[in-house]
């Protein structure tokens, strides 16, 4: 995989020669591609995009905004296929994987002890956009997405923990019983 980015703990980008630096890690830039992560699949539009980053600009600037970042992001992370959609975007799983999407598959698939592994901090833990990068818009998101992010795994884990043998409940040592002492 060329590009993991990171949403739980903080905000990171790396590539198969480590953390990604420059213009692609700007606040602005993983924010957006931290939207889309959540967004899976199904992808987040472009509209819902508009509104959480340029609120504050006219439909044209938002617009052009928007096409820039995108551009932006495929140039300086060289791949001309890093957004799948055209009217709904979503993230191409074959060239940036996300912990949020890792976690959500291992949710489904019963994978308990790689979900408590991927959560490792809330989502987007420590990361505050200052007014010139983010809408009131997206700031109501992300703690909207923290709160239920976060919550998620502990929930999932403890509804679904099978008793570990002679102890009723995971060994102290597993990661779900270190995600289940953080919440």
């Amino acid at each position: 995989m060329p590009f993991t980015l990171r949403t739980f703990g903080g905000l990171s980008l790396t590539g198969e020669s480590g953390p990604v630096t420059g213009a692609a890690t700007q606040r602005r830039k993983l924010a957006l591609l931290a939207v889309l992560a959540t967004g899976g699949q199904r992808g987040v539009s472009r509209d819902r995009l508009l509104a959480l980053f340029w609120s504050e600009s006219d439909a044209e600037h938002a617009r052009h905004a928007l096409t820039q970042s995108l551009s932006a992001l495929r140039r300086e992370l060289g791949s001309d296929d890093l957004f799948l959609g055209s009217a709904d975007l979503s993230l191409n799983t074959a060239v940036i994987e996300s912990d949020v999407a890792a976690l959500e598959t291992a949710l489904a698939r019963g994978e308990l002890e790689r979900a408590a592994a991927l959560y490792i901090g809330p989502f987007l833990d420590g990361i505050h956009l200052d007014h010139a990068h983010a809408s009131p818009e997206l700031e109501r998101w992300v703690e909207a997405e923290r709160s239920s992010v976060s919550q998620s795994p502990p929930r999932s884990i403890t509804s679904t923990a099978a008793p570990s043998s002679g102890g009723g409940g995971w060994p102290l040592s597993t990661p779900a019983a270190r995600v289940l002492r953080r919440d």
